[in-house]
């Protein structure tokens, strides 16, 4: 018999490590028929799939309320389907290979069948391959409205007609290939490059997939299903065609390259990602640094004059003509504050000049003096961690992925004057191939699943994008990465 100053015994569970919020997804998984057997996630794709095909039926622009209630719930459908699969292949030992990549073109296919409903961007696409497949003009030095009756060809967008695109030599051979095939049909031509869009993503799966094995990571069928079945990727890289994760799969191969001692052409597909975007070259320090201590000097620099040849080889022809390349619009268009933390600085220093009249002959120079500092602070933080690498006594592979997820993470995000929420695809493919714990590809997930809210009020809120978008999860990221090592993750 108990002592009376014995406690009362207690009848209660133990408190399960789980956080609540999986608690209760894991509750509903269970009764929507998702477990961690095959018959189960086969059941988790049928959901997804058909939340997909859902979003086929978006609503219009016009119908604003109906637009924002679809947003909404696509989003929070789709993610908690996303952080529920995750949960349940995180309980199976064995993995479930097979069922990820069988049920990958269902869900590639629903999401082609998604017309572009966020972004304009493939129209611009269109008009830059137009132009140059069917009138045989420079995509860089001329625009639509420079053709003769360019307002009864249906291909041309009048919303990007006086636009020269941004975008990279090899991004500028695959518009102009997806027009052609396209045959003057812009519907034709936008389902080229969302294919195009959807096949990436099958190789950057396989690849990060075969990396990760071949790196021995614990999961990586992790890696694989976070990618093929990303929200993220499908949406905004399939459904609305964005290119960024062209340029995220040339890195991941250049880092696979790297890994294989390929140091021959692991410069030459970074100079790929770099012909698609730009920003792909603030990986090249760290890469050089990894190649002359793994492969030596020697084979090191024939390798950059291989990549050297590769980007002659495609922009050559764009560059015949320099002279009448509009540099000055292309870096206009790059810089110009949009959608990002510096675009809300300047977001908040015009309404201070407008409360305060006496300020607003300084407001344009605020904007310069801001994007100056915070591009020279890049250059030293890259500068600096460049030269790390090159001084250490060890630099693996691990240490080139994180330098250069890190950089792009720092520029895309918190650096970059132009922000697209869709940019994170330039770095999450390379993120995911890092061990699971580590920081830089939880901050990478957690960036690219907020990300998404941009479909919803939060894209069209100033100062409030930048805040939901990239201050936020950077918050909540610093408070799990406290909590890691007290509380076991699920």
């Amino acid at each position: 018999m108990a002592r009376s100053s014995d406690p009362p015994p207690t009848t209660r569970e133990p408190v399960s490590p789980m956080p609540r919020v999986l608690l209760g997804l894991d509750a509903v998984g269970r009764r929507i028929g998702v477990t961690a057997d095959g018959r189960g996630l086969a059941w988790l794709g049928v959901w997804t799939t058909l939340v997909y095909v859902g979003l086929v039926f978006y609503p219009d622009r016009p119908y604003r309320a109906a637009r924002e209630a679809a947003a909404w719930a696509g989003l929070v459908a789709l993610l908690s389907l996303y952080a529920l699969g995750h949960l349940r292949l995180r309980a199976r030992p064995e993995g479930a290979v097979r069922v990820v990549v069988g049920l990958f073109p269902l869900l590639a296919v629903a999401a082609l069948c998604i017309w572009p409903f966020h972004s304009a961007d493939l129209y611009a696409y269109a008009n830059a391959g137009h132009l140059e497949a069917h009138y045989g003009l420079h995509p860089y030095a001329h625009v639509p409205t420079e053709v003769p009756g360019w307002r009864h060809d249906p291909m041309f967008t009048d919303l990007w007609v006086d636009q020269v695109p941004p975008y990279g030599p090899l991004f500028a051979h695959l518009a102009r290939g997806a027009a052609w095939l396209g045959h003057g049909d812009l519907a034709r031509t936008v389902l080229v490059f969302k294919v195009v869009d959807a096949l990436a993503l099958g190789a950057t799966g396989a690849l990060a997939y075969t990396t990760a094995r071949r790196l021995r990571r614990a999961r990586p069928d992790l890696t694989l299903y976070l990618l093929l079945w990303s929200p993220y990727l499908l949406l905004h890289h399939v459904a609305n065609g964005h290119n960024d994760l062209l340029m995220g799969l040339c890195l991941l191969l250049a880092l696979r390259l790297a890994a294989d001692g390929r140091a021959t052409w692991a410069p030459a597909a970074l100079a790929l990602g770099v012909l698609v975007k730009l920003v792909a070259v603030v990986a090249l320090p760290f890469l050089v640094a990894f190649l002359v201590r793994r492969q030596g000097l020697r084979r090191t620099a024939i390798g950059l004059l291989v990549a050297a040849a590769v980007v002659a080889l495609v922009a050559g022809p764009y560059l015949v003509d320099a002279g009448t390349v509009r540099w000055a619009e292309i870096g206009g268009s790059l810089a110009k504050p949009a959608y990002s933390l510096h675009a809300a600085l300047v977001d908040l220093a015009h309404a201070l000049a407008r409360a305060v009249p006496a300020l607003a002959p300084y407001e344009a120079a605020f904007r310069v003096v801001t994007q100056a500092l915070l591009g020279a602070a890049f250059l030293a933080f890259v500068a600096v961690r460049a030269r790390r690498a090159a001084r250490r006594a060890v630099y693996e592979l691990d240490d080139l992925v994180e330098d250069t997820v890190l950089a792009l993470i720092v520029l895309v995000c918190v650096v970059s004057s132009h922000f697209g929420a869709w940019y994170g695809a330039m770095f999450l493919p390379a993120a995911l191939i890092l061990p699971e714990a580590h920081p830089l590809r939880r901050l990478a997930l957690l960036l690219t699943c907020f990300e998404l809210t941009v479909i919803t009020f939060v894209g069209r809120a100033r100062i409030l994008d930048a805040l939901v978008m990239t201050v936020l999860p950077f918050l909540i990221w610093r408070w799990m990465e406290r909590r890691a090592p007290a509380v076991a993750g699920p």
